[in-house]
């Protein structure tokens, strides 16, 4: 049987991340292609540098990490997309939530910071009811 390090995260996508996709990627078709690319997050593993072909890191002071999509057709501007780890209790499976996105062109800053900590907050809370 295989460990919980070993199995296949389960990956949600929060409601306000919904939203920021949204605005962010007006077409169909860009929200669709980066659902795809958001799939390889079942795969993601903390202690490896990469999740198949893209790179994560950790923001610094908090528990959240991002995926950084580079300028491409389907994403013009390039995105981060904010992303943690919580298992809801009593299940042994790995999940991932999506938090949201941003433009790479928009600052990170302690507001941003504060909002997607927040958004990570409410997830752990709703995840447990």
């Amino acid at each position: 049987m295989n460990t919980p390090e070993e199995q296949e995260c389960v990956v949600r996508t929060c409601r306000p991340a919904f939203q920021d996709l949204q605005s962010l990627l007006p077409r169909y078709y860009a929200r669709s292609e980066l659902n795809r690319q958001l799939q390889k997050l079942k795969w993601w593993k903390p202690e490896d540098p990469q999740v198949i072909d893209l790179s994560w890191h950790r923001i610094p002071g908090t528990e959240l990490c991002e995926l950084v999509f580079d300028r491409c057709s389907e994403f013009p501007a390039g995105l981060r997309v904010v992303f943690v780890q919580h298992s809801p209790e009593g299940t042994d499976q790995r999940w991932v939530w999506v938090l949201g996105a941003l433009d790479l062109t928009e600052e990170f800053d302690d507001i941003r910071k504060t909002i997607y900590v927040g958004r990570s907050l409410i997830v752990q809370e709703r995840a447990t009811e």
